[in-house]
């Protein structure tokens, strides 16, 4: 710092300069007593770690043209960054940017990219309820002869008894018997294939002889405006097999079994079906309902 005085009558006393080095302009002391100390515009003060406490009302921090406001952790990430176009960006390495101004009554903040731009959308929710779907009822096959891995359903026709629909593993329905849309009422059918099918066949099975039982859905495609045709015919198993020992014999089993089977084709129709291992007299009672997943679907504007 540099004082320099001098000396003068009061009606022509010379202003006394008080510099100090690096900085522009001057502290004067004027020959009439009055002291001038200029107020200095320096953007490289460092705030050091003394916490800071402002008694005024307002405070504002300019952010110069092109150029963002960034906080950071100790180690460096970023954690907020306010940029001169008035956007506010969160986050380090994968940040989101948030909207400048705000939403309307209802809406919800919600990502419109992967590059992480959030913006004020309005939420449409639609909710789907569990359904039951009756598919076999207290079908009863009094004692008679059945044929291994032949699938069975309830036959509508003659309550109380089970109707052959043929090989498991076949491509195509027993045609001696007869189309199973001639004789059973099909669980579920489809006439578009825009509908979710998952779901669960909950069962009640009293089996009164000791086997091992498969249980499948049975899809039939019928061809829209023409009578059902033999084929094709798809048998899909549901679960593993229901193993029943002499020990369970004549007791009701309970099972859920899940059904992630996607839509097939248009008009098609699904039926419940019983596969027993091994051929002989057999009887059993069946009570299997169809269940649909219940869900929220949420879509954004």
């Amino acid at each position: 710092m540099r004082v320099e005085f001098i000396s003068g009558s009061s009606s022509s006393a010379t202003t006394i300069s008080l510099t100090t080095t690096g900085t522009s302009g001057a502290s004067t002391l004027s020959g009439a007593g009055v002291l001038n100390i200029p107020i200095y515009a320096d953007e490289n003060t460092n705030i050091g770690n003394t916490n800071l406490v402002s008694n005024a009302t307002t405070r504002t921090y300019g952010i110069a043209n092109g150029g963002t406001l960034t906080f950071k952790t100790f180690a460096g990430t970023n954690a907020l960054q306010v940029n001169n176009s008035g956007d506010v960006v969160i986050g380090g390495a994968t940040p989101y940017t948030m909207p400048n101004a705000r939403g309307t009554t209802n809406e919800i903040l919600g990502l419109t990219d992967n590059s992480g731009n959030v913006e004020w959308r309005t939420l449409a929710s639609v909710m789907s309820t569990k359904q039951q779907s009756l598919a076999v009822n207290n079908y009863i096959a009094f004692p008679l002869s059945v044929v291994a891995n032949n699938v069975y359903g309830g036959n509508a026709d003659r309550m109380g008894f089970i109707t052959d629909l043929g090989l498991n593993t076949a491509t195509t329905i027993n045609t001696s018997i007869g189309q199973p849309i001639t004789k059973t009422d099909p669980f579920r059918q489809l006439s578009t294939t825009n509908i979710n099918f998952n779901g669960t066949m909950m069962i009640k099975f009293l089996p009164m002889y000791a086997d091992t039982y498969k249980f499948y859905v049975i899809a039939v495609e019928i061809t829209n405006g023409s009578a059902p045709a033999t084929s094709p015919v798809t048998y899909i198993q549901l679960g593993l097999d229901l193993i029943v020992g002499s020990k369970n014999r004549g007791f009701w089993q309970c099972l859920e079994l899940p059904m992630p089977i996607a839509p097939t084709t248009p008009c098609t129709a699904y039926y419940f079906g019983i596969s027993p291992a091994t051929s002989g007299t057999n009887q059993w009672s069946c009570i299997a309902n169809y269940t649909q997943v219940a869900g929220v679907t949420n879509s954004f504007s």
